[in-house]
């Protein structure tokens, strides 16, 4: 028996069910005692976007993917961005687009 997956992209976190995006990333388990990355919590992630920091203002569109079942349940989920520009990241790009332009 096959089972329809869809596959589908939410541009902010406010679009997202808190509980099932928690679910999936360990954060609903955190309070077990449960190791877990709080930098998936659909917590942080949406205070990234509701302080301004990852928008599409500052080069941030968030792009994230989310895998449901035909009943909508959330089976998988991974936070992705498209980004406009280089500025702050830890490797600058800047001398291979010099390199290009010369």
């Amino acid at each position: 028996m096959t089972q329809e997956v869809i596959i589908r992209v939410e541009q902010s976190f406010t679009a997202i069910n808190q509980n099932a995006w928690n679910r999936l990333s360990g954060a609903a388990k955190a309070s077990g005692g449960e190791a877990y990355n709080p930098f998936n919590s659909w917590a942080y992630l949406s205070a990234l976007e509701e302080s301004g920091s990852a928008t599409a203002k500052t080069g941030w569109l968030g792009h994230h993917l989310l895998m449901e079942d035909g009943n909508g349940q959330l089976l998988g989920a991974m936070p992705c961005y498209l980004k406009n520009h280089s500025r702050g990241e830890y490797v600058f790009d800047q001398g291979w687009a010099d390199a290009f332009e010369r």
